[in-house]
């Protein structure tokens, strides 16, 4: 048989994602990754030595975050699948709330329920932990970025030009940060794509019989 948590987990929180999150997410990341190419056009253009800087940020960049998506992704998944148990169980206690207070179950119900709250809590924190310390990386890698910008400008004999490019490296510490968070966190919302598709092909029916009357 199919679970109910799992009904209901595909057909209320998946589908939400992919109605709703998914199409915002990739459209903020489509934005934001614009917006850092063309500010690292700029600052190439005005200064063409940080074209041997952007080959070493586009390596360590490149090293992060494969690290953290491998991990975000199997937390993202371990967090929908953890979450169909929290479902079956509201379901089942609604359906089943006049039995439960006739055997006197309540607090056996209840101590159930957050037991499979806490298991799904769990995965959220992990979760949101690694996404927070990918933040501060990125963070890091940005600041050590406009530091050498800033430095490069020094031989620069125009004011005008580098106070340009000083200006244009400050925004792309929040622009960098915020091309990534959107751009992981579209990969991460994929999982709910993944999880509806399987789900359709590879469901098991219920009851199907080789032989159906006319």
């Amino acid at each position: 048989t199919n679970p109910l948590g799992r009904i209901l987990n595909r057909f209320s929180r998946d589908l939400d994602i992919v109605d709703g999150r998914l199409p915002d997410f990739f459209i903020d990341a489509f934005v934001f990754v614009i917006h850092c190419i063309s500010i690292i056009i700029v600052i190439c253009a005005i200064i063409p030595w940080f074209t041997f800087l952007l080959l070493l940020m586009c390596v360590a960049f490149w090293m992060l975050i494969t690290y953290y998506q491998r991990t975000a992704r199997e937390l993202k998944r371990l967090d929908a699948v953890s979450s169909s148990p929290v479902f079956a169980h509201l379901s089942v206690s609604i359906a089943g709330i006049a039995t439960i207070r006739a055997y006197n179950a309540q607090e056996r119900f209840r101590q159930d329920n957050k037991d499979k709250i806490n298991t799904n809590t769990r995965t959220y924190y992990a979760f949101e932990a690694v996404t927070n310390w990918v933040g501060l990386c990125l963070d890091l890698l940005a600041a050590a970025i406009s530091t050498f910008v800033g430095l490069l400008t020094i031989s620069n004999s125009n004011p005008e030009l580098a106070g340009l490019v000083l200006t244009y490296s400050l925004m792309m510490t929040a622009a960098f940060q915020y091309a990534v968070r959107t751009s992981t966190e579209t990969e991460n919302l994929l999982v709910a794509v993944q999880r509806l598709k399987e789900y359709a092909d590879n469901l098991t029916t219920e009851g199907v019989r080789d032989y159906y009357p006319r």
